[in-house]
Order: structure tokens, then C-alpha cells, then sequence
């Protein structure tokens, strides 16, 4: 490994990627190391007292060019080497390709883990067995073994693809696959870790063990799985034995509601607050129920009619809880920044996210969400490293391709935008955000009666339903569905920022002013999280509208 102080681990790694004598080990394409670049920009590889001041002006644009340019000059040049050296070896070598990229699939020592098969009998207890894997893959990312996130080994799965398909869509070399069953406070774990290239055992075990050893079981299956990809245990791998609760319930809960989060549907994500809550209830040392608690809270103004400003009281208190358990919990810092986020202070947001980054930079949510801090700062070139990075580590998640098609939106990129909403619709036409978004890109590419067909079939998004009336010209329809969309449990209207821009598209210019105002005084999630949406372009050609999106926006 390359010895240089002031470079990155994560930079050392791609330098050494790019020097591989096999091709299929290497950066495939100069946007792989762009985006693996824009990445190490962030703190993620110093320690969290490191991200400080120091760390945020770094994401200033002229300081990230200086600091990034020689690297990508030090990779261009890297690239050039070993691609020539590969040739040379070519050369010397007559070996047939065919065996060669054979070879190169079985030493691929990337991983996907999929669900575990529940075997107790009860197809409720099926959550279980898919936050096992959830849980594996995290022990698997601390011993430095690259892991594909467990939601897109899952998804795939769901389509019925056998488990060489599901290694080649991912990318992968090997998977891990197995059962689960639980009983009486035993466990019962049968895993096996299997070859992409051609589906063959590489190495399968059995664990019989009193429930309440499920992380040292967990961490155990870690090590050996890293040992047999690596040959040899990370760093990460040799701390001792997490112990995040001694309450078999407790975890239950927590597994439980950890797929309702990854759903990201309102009803799922209530549940998922009510089952956190409960396992921290249950166990008041679980620092990590506290914590995924707190991201959900951060998430409710999106999915249900909780204000933001409401969340973010409910938001402080699990995660201060959490970090007052556990001083490293990523995703308490997460929870913090997404709160910050959803009510516009956005250097706090910044600085939390890096701290967040600092700690664990393997969860896509995170670099997700910092993508939209980006997008509403207008750093689209930021926004798409982050949402690219989200999306390499979750490659097959419905979610994370939703966040890539933000990003083509935000460009005004609407064609391939509405290709890759399509895309996630054919993986999972239940996914209700995918219609959504399949309306809104359809509006904005002014194709509004094909809109309008999809939100009236889906039954989803009221606001926007009235939007597109009013912008094909249907005034009445527009302001008759304005008049009956849900309401708030105050009684007060919902989703103020979309209604302002309903107003704006009927031509009320004056209450559509008012009602943005509304919006940003009560950090309207409609507003706050889309400022530049295509529906808010109007208010921009009015100073007081145009003030009212800019302090949205500051840095």
C-alpha cells in the first residue's frame, strides 16, 4: 500500500485499484474515480474532532478544485500506467481471455448478502431473517471487506433472479446466503458463502447459539467470511465482540422496524417509529434504537402530516440519547443533520453530515440525504457525487434510483430523469414514490393529461394532482381538489409550498405569494426540500418571491 500522510486511505486504495495487473479489478471508467474522489473530499477517513471548520470550508468550490485537480492528474496518470502495463503483460502472456475474466469474477473479493430464509414456520417472523442480513453486512463492512448493501441483494432476489444473476447485476464476486430460525431463545444460523463464477461453495457453516449471542454471532460469521475474501482479518475486524443489547426482544423490535424504514412509505414508517420506540423502551442502553429512531422521526414530515419543526424537537431528544450512549452512533449524527436540514440551517446540516461521514461512510442514506443539502445550495456537481456514492453502495435500491433521477431533474435532464423513474417502476410497481415521481417528471416535460392519468390511477399526492390541472388549463378541477385534499390534524392545509405553486399555475399571484411565505415560516417540507423545482421558477422573476427561495437556500 502507497505510504503518504496526507493522502486518504481511500485514495491509497484507488491508486493501488488502478495498478492491478487484472483489468477487471481497476476503476472501469474515469467517473468511477471522479466519484470516488468527490467522495474523499469529505471527511470520512479523518476523525470525527477533525471535522471542524477546516472540513467544511473544504467543500468550498475553488478550495475542492485545488485540492482534488492534482489527484485526478496523479489518477489520470495511474490509469495510463496500468493500462499499459497490462498490455505488456498481454503481451507476455497467451493466457485465454475467457479463463482470465473467469478468474477475475472468482478473485473479486466485493460481496452481496442476501436475505436470510426464515425457517421458523411463521411468515411473520420473515422480517427476521431480512434484518439479520442487514445486520452481517454491517459487520462485514468494519473488516474491510467491500460490501453491496443488503437492500439491493434483496430486491433482486424479490424478482426472482437466481443468485449468479443477482452477483453479476451487483458486481459482485461472492454471496452470502443462509437461513435463520429462532425458538425457545435459541438461534439456528446456516450460511454459505458461494462463488459467482460458478455458484460453488466456498465455504458453508452452522451456528446453534443462545439468542442473546446474536452480534457475537454475527461479528464471528464476519470474520470468517473477510478471512476467506481477503485472507487475512481488516483493522475493524479484530475489536471485540458488540454487545448493542442483551434484550432478545428488544432486537426483535429493532429488526423489525428497520425493514418498515427501508419500505420509506408513510403507513411503514410510522410503524417503524412505533417499533423503535418500543425496543428502546424495552432496553434503555440501546443506543441504536434510539438512533434509527431519530432518523425516522427526521423522515415523518416527508411521509405524514408531523411538522418539521415538531419533528426536530422529537429528533433532539433520541439522538442526544443515543450519543449520550454511544459517542460514535453515524446515524445519530445523521438524524441531527436531516433535522438541521428540513429546517433550513444548512451550515449546521453540512457540518453534521461530515461528522456523520467521519464516522461511518459506507451508509447510503447518508450521502443520499448530503445530496440534497447540495441540491439546495445548487452544488449539482456535489449533488451528484454524493447521490452516486449512495448509489454504489446500494446499486439495486428503488430509493437510491430515485435520488439519481433527482439529480437528473435538477439538471433539467427530464428524458432520462423520467427513463430511470420507468426503470424503478418495472423493478417494483407497488413502490408508490415511483409514481409520484413519474408524474412529476411527466409535468415537467409539459406532458400534463399523461400526469394527470397516473396520479388519478395511483390515488397519490393531492397537491400535485391539482398542479397539473391547473397547468393544463383545468381551473376548476384544480381548485375542487384544493378545496377536499387531506388536511393537516390541526385542521390547517398541508403541503403549503406546493399549494402556493397551484396558485402561482392558476394565476393568483398575490395568494400564491402569501402562501410561499406560509411555507417557509413553517418550513413546509413541499418548499423546503424543493425549492428548485421546475413549479417554483415563477416565483424567482418576483423580488419578494425571489428573496423568500434564497434565504431557503443560503449557505
Amino acid at each position: 500500500m502507497l505510504e503518504a500522510p496526507n493522502v486518504s486511505t481511500g485514495v491509497r486504495t484507488l491508486v493501488m485499484r488502478a495498478l492491478e495487473k487484472d483489468p477487471e479489478h481497476r476503476p472501469a471508467t474515469m467517473d468511477e474515480v471522479l466519484a470516488t474522489l468527490a467522495s474523499e473530499s469529505t471527511p470520512s477517513a479523518v476523525t470525527a474532532g477533525a471535522a471542524s471548520a477546516a472540513a467544511a470550508r473544504a467543500e468550498q468550490s475553488s478550495s475542492t478544485h485545488a485540492t482534488r485537480a492534482p489527484l485526478i492528474a496523479l489518477m489520470l496518470g495511474v490509469l495510463v500506467i496500468g493500462s499499459a502495463a497490462a498490455m505488456l503483460r498481454r503481451g507476455n502472456a497467451s493466457g485465454s481471455n475467457a479463463s482470465s475474466a473467469s478468474a477475475a469474477v472468482a478473485t473479486n473479493r466485493a460481496i452481496a448478502v442476501l436475505p436470510l430464509a426464515n425457517l421458523s414456520g411463521d411468515k411473520a417472523d420473515d422480517y427476521f431473517g431480512i434484518g439479520m442480513a442487514d445486520e452481517i453486512t454491517r459487520a462485514l463492512t468494519l473488516t474491510g471487506v467491500k460490501v453491496i448493501g443488503r437492500t439491493s441483494a434483496g430486491a433482486l432476489q424479490a424478482k426472482g433472479l437466481d443468485e449468479r444473476a443477482i452477483a453479476k447485476e451487483l458486481g459482485v464476486g461472492s454471496l452470502l446466503t443462509g437461513s435463520v430460525q429462532r425458538a425457545a431463545g435459541q438461534l439456528r444460523i446456516n450460511v454459505s458463502l458461494l462463488s459467482a463464477a460458478d455458484g460453488a461453495v466456498r465455504w458453508t457453516e452452522k451456528y446453534d447459539r443462545p439468542i442473546a449471542n446474536v452480534f457475537a454471532v454475527q461479528d464471528e460469521i464476519a470474520k470468517a467470511v473477510a478471512t476467506k475474501l481477503l485472507g487475512t482479518l481488516g483493522d475493524g475486524a479484530t475489536r471485540t465482540v458488540r454487545v448493542e443489547t442483551a434484550d432478545p426482544e428488544a432486537y426483535a423490535l429493532f429488526l423489525q422496524a428497520q425493514v418498515l424504514f427501508n419500505r420509506r412509505a408513510g403507513p411503514a414508517m410510522m410503524q417503524a417509529a412505533n417499533l423503535f420506540e418500543r425496543a428502546a423502551a424495552r432496553d434503555t442502553t440501546f443506543a441504536r434504537a434510539y438512533a434509527m429512531l431519530a432518523l425516522v422521526q427526521t423522515s415523518l414530515p416527508f411521509y405524514s402530516d408531523l411538522s418539521a419543526d415538531s419533528a426536530q424537537q422529537l429528533v433532539g431528544r433520541s439522538a442526544r440519547r443515543a450519543l449520550a450512549l454511544d459517542p460514535n452512533s453515524a446515524e445519530a449524527y445523521t438524524a441531527l443533520a436531516h433535522g438541521a436540514y428540513t429546517v433550513s440551517r444548512s451550515r449546521e446540516a453540512d457540518s453534521l453530515y461530515r461528522r456523520s461521514l467521519a464516522l461511518d461512510s459506507t451508509v447510503a442514506t447518508t450521502w443520499g440525504w448530503y445530496g440534497h443539502l447540495a441540491r439546495r445550495l445548487g452544488d449539482y456537481a456535489a449533488y451528484r457525487a454524493r447521490v452516486m456514492r449512495a448509489r454504489v453502495l446500494e446499486p439495486a435500491s428503488l430509493i437510491a434510483r430515485i435520488w439519481e433521477s433527482d439529480v437528473l431533474q435538477a439538471e433539467r435532464r427530464f428524458a432520462e430523469a423520467d427513463s430511470q423513474i420507468q426503470q424503478i417502476i418495472a423493478l417494483d410497481s407497488t413502490f408508490a414514490n415511483g409514481w409520484v415521481y413519474r408524474a412529476r417528471i411527466l409535468g415537467l416535460r409539459g406532458r400534463f393529461d399523461e400526469a394527470i392519468a397516473v396520479l388519478e390511477r395511483h390515488g397519490v399526492d393531492d397537491e400535485l394532482l391539482a398542479y397539473l390541472y391547473a397547468r393544463a388549463g383545468n381551473v376548476s378541477k384544480a381548485r375542487g381538489i384544493l378545496a377536499v385534499a387531506p388536511r393537516r390534524a390541526d385542521g390547517k392545509p398541508r403541503h403549503l409550498g406546493m399549494r402556493a405553486a397551484v396558485l402561482e399555475a392558476l394565476g393568483d399571484h398575490r395568494a400564491a405569494l402569501e402562501m410561499l411565505e406560509r411555507a417557509a415560516a413553517t418550513h413546509d417540507q413541499s418548499l423546503v426540500q424543493d425549492t428548485r423545482m421546475g413549479w417554483f421558477d415563477p416565483f424567482r422573476k418576483d423580488p419578494r418571491g425571489a428573496a423568500i427561495l434564497t434565504k431557503i437556500e443560503a449557505r
